[in-house]
């Protein structure tokens, strides 16, 4: 079966891009969080490649999110990768492969100058088989808005 990785096209595309996040990566894809993060975000809109079988159907995906970043003091364009998912039927690392390297190809057109990614630990070996291991560690921290709850749980008294 050929398959064939092409840019998609965020507006055409948006029904398929939604159901197929939905199924594959997180139930929380809608059409709210399709337009905030695809269509308004501040940086611009993302980009998406699609990934499809010979019959058309979409078989996996790959989204990069226009940021802007600051290196050597001065603000450039770059992205993160993210929303990458393969339909479980079609899980195999060449078409990961595949799949990721047309998103890195197209930055060579120039319209980010650094791209990262917050990659789980299959993706991690993907980027390792392309010869892009993790460049440098990271660790992800939050800053909590609201600590009722967590307070509650363990002191009991509710005037404290």
């Amino acid at each position: 079966m050929a398959i064939k990785v092409t840019a998609g096209d965020i507006a055409r595309d948006r029904a398929r891009i939604i159901e197929a996040i939905g199924k594959w990566l997180t139930p929380q894809s809608d059409d709210r969080r399709y337009d905030w993060l695809y269509l308004n975000a501040p940086a611009g809109p993302a980009r998406v490649w699609l990934a499809e079988d010979s019959r058309g159907s979409l078989i996996g995906l790959g989204a990069a999110f226009p940021r802007r970043v600051f290196s050597g003091g001065k603000e450039i364009s770059g992205c993160v990768f993210g929303d990458f998912g393969v339909a479980p039927e079609h899980r195999s690392a060449g078409l990961a492969l595949q799949l990721q390297r047309a998103c890195f190809e197209s930055l060579e057109d120039g319209w980010a100058e650094v791209a990262y990614d917050f990659p789980s630990a299959s993706m991690t070996a993907i980027y390792k088989r392309m010869g892009r291991g993790t460049a440098l560690p990271f660790v992800r921290t939050a800053k909590p808005l609201r600590a009722d709850r967590k307070i509650e749980a363990k002191i009991p008294v509710k005037p404290v």
